[in-house]
């Protein structure tokens, strides 16, 4: 009987797998995006002035 993290290891492989089989859409992934970040905005926590947005590219960051 395999251990329990032996089975998540498995599990997570085939997880992986399915993905790269059969990738997200452009359509899955954004429709993902902009209700991940309705969640956030109900929060109690996140203020108008607080809305999410994309993170900056690297280059942006890069040059503090």
């Amino acid at each position: 009987m395999p251990t329990d993290k032996h089975r998540r290891r498995l599990i997570g492989e085939a997880i992986v797998q399915g993905y790269l089989k059969n990738p997200q859409t452009e359509e899955e992934l954004a429709w993902a995006h902009d209700n991940a970040v309705a969640m956030i905005e109900e929060e109690p926590w996140a203020t108008p002035a607080q809305s999410v947005q994309s993170p900056p590219d690297e280059q942006n960051s890069a040059g503090h």
